[in-house]
């Protein structure tokens, strides 16, 4: 596209990652703008146009991939319509941003990359854009630690969804620990070759009914012999948590928690610290931002982008060997 135009983009589906979103690009984008919203539900839609000014509302999505104005999508609706969606856009040209994961089945994820290999498509793992972590990430390459041999990633909800979320998520592995599945990768520069989960439904016992867990510890084996150790709950009261701890012959990278401000009280007795985020929205709020300009920006360079349909295809890949081992008890191959 001529780099001095803007890219005219839709956000498909106006839930919270869908005005999330929307919200960013009315905020500003670089090279970018919010040229249409899309959404079934009329209120939604009406609210949405006024609040962020998009050029353009659709009541549906083919009418949005058919909007001469748009040029890439943002596909922020249900899961279980992502695949469907993608395929369409790209049939349509329009470059896709999607919210993980593309399907919870890998052969879809992996049709629906071959579906879109003639646009760009970026699949929202938002940790890769925060900067503690890219700069983790970043130390890690160049490095600082040596090659990685132990890493240990934490990740706890503030609270959990509602059993009518829960039954059609996919299961916690799918849902919620797919984003440090994706990180593991990230940090130890590897595949994943085995995984063993464990899990229990100690918050929600009504969660066993559906076949899932609300706390789980999944291992993973990494083909270089790199191992990974992942704790996930859905209930942190204190806050959102997400850590990591990165261990080579070297030195070791921590990315800690991140709390509201850095100040620290002191007292005599003690000390007292701002609590942590209280959700991914907050705590991650910047990453959301980068990741879209940097979507804006893969487009218009025509660069690849830095989160790929195969990442996602891998993610979704130790998620499901990660419920198989639930299953099982035992050890299960990627």
């Amino acid at each position: 596209m001529d780099l001095s135009d803007s890219l005219g983009i839709a956000v498909l589906g106006l839930g919270r990652m869908g005005r999330f979103h929307a919200a960013n690009l009315a905020a500003g984008v670089p090279g970018a703008r919010l040229a249409a919203v899309a959404e079934a539900d009329a209120a939604l839609l009406a609210e949405a146009a006024a609040r962020w000014g998009a050029a353009r509302s659709h009541g549906s999505v083919d009418e949005a991939l058919a909007d001469p104005d748009v040029d890439a999508v943002i596909v922020a609706t249900p899961t279980p319509t992502h695949a469907d969606i993608v395929a369409a856009a790209a049939r349509a040209g329009k470059h896709i941003f999607c919210e993980k994961p593309i399907a919870q089945d890998p052969k879809v994820v992996a049709a629906a990359c071959r579906a879109a290999a003639s646009v760009t498509l970026q699949v929202g793992y938002q940790r890769r854009f925060d900067p503690s972590f890219e700069r983790a990430h970043d130390l890690i390459g160049a490095g600082a630690v040596g090659a990685p041999y132990l890493i240990k990633l934490t990740g706890h909800d503030l609270q959990p969804p509602p059993l009518e979320y829960l039954r059609a998520s996919g299961g916690i592995f799918r849902d919620m620990a797919i984003h440090d599945f994706d990180m593991a990768r990230w940090l130890a520069g590897d595949e994943v070759a085995e995984v063993f989960a464990a899990g229990a439904a100690r918050i929600q016992p009504e969660v066993a009914s559906l076949g899932d867990v609300d706390v789980a510890a999944t291992v993973l084996r990494f083909r270089g012999g790199c191992l990974a150790v992942v704790d996930n709950s859905r209930q942190s009261p204190p806050g959102y948590d997400v850590r990591v701890e990165v261990y080579g012959p070297d030195g070791h990278v921590v990315v800690g928690e991140q709390t509201l401000t850095s100040v620290t009280v002191w007292r005599q007795g003690g000390g007292q610290r701002d609590p942590v985020h209280p959700w991914f929205t907050e705590r991650f709020a910047d990453a959301y931002r980068r990741e879209i300009e940097d979507f804006a920006a893969c487009v218009r360079r025509g660069s690849p982008p830095r989160v790929r349909g195969e990442d996602d295809l891998a993610a979704i890949s130790i998620a499901g060997a990660a419920t198989r081992s639930l299953r099982s008890g035992r050890a299960e191959a990627v």
